[in-house]
């Protein structure tokens, strides 16, 4: 579609909008309505404070979407190993017949696998998956037994370790990329924009907790690689042809 028929296309919703705004009624109240049940004067409260509008339901009434404020959930602290000192048992973890995990630990074995995936010794982000990953994550699935109880969800049906330690592995494989190119958006780039005599100590800031300066150049040469850079192109294509494909869902042709 012509890039001019898209501009009109959205001034036209744009016009539909501001039109379903201008339909909206504010109830006015008059000066002289009391709101005390024994009929007092309050002078304190003026007819713009005394009444709350309901924008949301006016709104909606419109035909246009509720508008909710963004607001912080509870932070989740989740004990995510039982502790032996108190001879706590393990945590339950159930998988269901594809060995996927269920129930209500999942979420906090999901925190878990993240904590040590953050482990960078065990887990280097300098390096791709290897040898030395694989060792750490033979380890890691062995405490994880430990600080689980891994059940199957129907008696019946026994467990698949195999499936289940290529299925959890699958996972910490993807979370040691994920801790990779967070590393990268939120120090490499930093990085780069300071100056080389102030660089040290950026070791000392929040963002670079955990990484080491003794294999930080090595992950730098590892963002700079030839590989590396040809993923990155790989990965830009793949989010604008992402793009297109949605726009084109929602009845826009480029």
């Amino acid at each position: 579609m012509a890039p001019r028929k898209l501009l009109h296309q959205a001034r036209e919703r744009q016009r539909e909008l501001e039109g379903a705004r201008r339909s909206i009624s504010i109830p006015s109240v008059p000066p002289s309505t009391s709101f005390c049940s024994d009929n007092r004067e309050m002078d304190h409260i003026t007819p713009e404070s005394s009444y709350r509008v309901d924008f949301a339901s006016s709104r909606a009434d419109a035909g246009l979407p509720r508008v909710c404020k963004k607001t912080r959930g509870k932070n989740k602290a989740h004990r995510l190993a039982s502790s032996f000192e108190t001879d706590e048992p393990a945590f339950p973890l159930h998988f269901d017949e594809e060995f996927r995990i269920i129930g209500s630990n999942d979420e906090r074995f999901g925190h878990y696998i993240g904590q040590k995936s953050r482990q960078f010794t065990d887990f280097p982000l300098h390096l791709n998956w290897c040898a030395h990953h694989e060792r750490s994550f033979e380890n890691f699935f062995l405490q994880a037994k430990k600080d689980y109880e891994f059940l199957p969800q129907d008696p019946y049906c026994p467990l698949n370790l195999p499936v289940i330690y290529r299925g959890i592995k699958t996972k910490m494989q993807e979370r040691v990329r994920g801790n990779r190119n967070q590393v990268k958006m939120e120090c490499y780039e930093l990085w780069l924009k300071t100056l080389e005599e102030k660089r040290r100590a950026l070791f000392q800031e929040k963002v670079f907790e955990g990484i080491d300066e003794n294999w930080w150049g090595d992950l730098c040469s590892f963002y700079t690689s030839k590989s590396k850079q040809m993923e990155a192109k790989r990965n830009k294509l793949s989010v604008i042809l992402l793009g297109r494909i949605i726009l084109a869902s929602n009845g826009f042709f480029l």
